[in-house]
């Protein structure tokens, strides 16, 4: 949560961030992939460890992605 929201924030922080939304909402919020220029924002934040993919609404894109730690915090 907290260090997720610190790290986006590092490196979103004045920038122009660009989103594609699926048309699908989870608890309240839009479903979509999130660019920086042309950097993935999801790939991005579950490489370096602070989310998980959710393969329901990415089909699975990000599963290799996902570091051991992150994993065993779930």
């Amino acid at each position: 949560g907290r260090d997720a929201r610190a790290f986006m924030n590092r490196i979103a922080y004045a920038e122009t961030v660009r989103c594609r939304l699926s048309g699908q909402r989870t608890h309240d919020r839009w479903v979509g992939v999130c660019y920086l220029g042309d950097q993935d924002l999801g790939a991005v934040a579950i490489a370096n460890g602070h989310a998980l993919d959710c393969a329901r609404y990415s089909g699975g894109r990000y599963r290799g992605l996902e570091t051991p730690a992150a994993r065993s915090r779930k």
